[in-house]
């Protein structure tokens, strides 16, 4: 491990925390600057290097024992910035299995945060939309099995799907769509789902959702 940190660390290390207070700044409308010096990225390192699986996986109370991060917010800042900034410290030793780590620990994260965001779908308010969301899940779950999911990049999941390609990492989710579709059919069929119903509670989610000019697809549904 570098026990010294070089002029070419110390430009790249504040070309990074400029990114970072500056995006900083514009999410909170503070106006910090801040330029780090040789000891102030060694002791940024140091710190991190105290409470480093805490670091590695993300968690906020960690930056609380990091002085480069006293002024901020802690809820307020990007991570990957603040990882990119411990790569930079540490040198050009820094194991490539511990950037992976950083990096899924940022992704996984995020599809934290997503999920927390997004209203619950509850039996009261959308039962007929819930049983179709549970029937895509539970195909999904199947399909899964067995798979190997360490080299998925979920971004590159959406990203593909989003441009038509539906069969992903050996997955192939148009299957996955028309058989839900089938059961879908074959309920409302059945008199199981009343469409009117299921429109109304889809709409519903949608406006939860705040993607109100979406609800407006299914008033064309007959």
């Amino acid at each position: 491990m570098d026990t010294l940190i070089s002029n070419k660390q110390i430009k790249l290390f504040n070309k990074i925390l400029t990114e970072f207070y500056e995006e900083y700044n514009l999410v909170t409308g503070n106006k910090l600057k801040i330029k780090a010096k040789s000891h102030d990225i060694l002791l940024f390192k140091t710190e991190a290097q105290n409470k480093l699986e805490q670091f590695v996986c993300c968690d906020n109370t960690v930056l609380e024992g990091i002085t480069l991060f006293k002024k901020f917010d802690i809820t307020k800042l990007n991570w990957e910035y603040i990882h990119t900034m411990y790569f930079i410290s540490y040198g050009k030793s820094i194991d490539t299995n511990f950037v992976s780590r950083c990096k899924n620990s940022r992704l996984n994260k995020k599809s934290l945060s997503v999920s927390k965001s997004v209203p619950q779908i509850t039996p009261e308010n959308s039962e007929s939309f819930g049983k179709l969301i549970g029937d895509i899940a539970g195909q999904v779950a199947k399909s899964l099995e067995g798979k190997d999911l360490s080299n998925i990049n979920p971004q590159e999941l959406l990203t593909g799907m989003l441009s038509g390609n539906m069969n992903i990492a050996g997955i192939d989710f148009q299957e996955i769509l028309d058989n839900s579709t089938k059961n879908f059919k074959a309920k409302v069929d059945s008199g199981e789902i009343d469409v009117n119903d299921f429109t109304n509670q889809a709409k519903s989610v949608m406006e939860k959702l705040n993607l109100d000019d979406t609800a407006t697809i299914f008033e064309e549904v007959d």
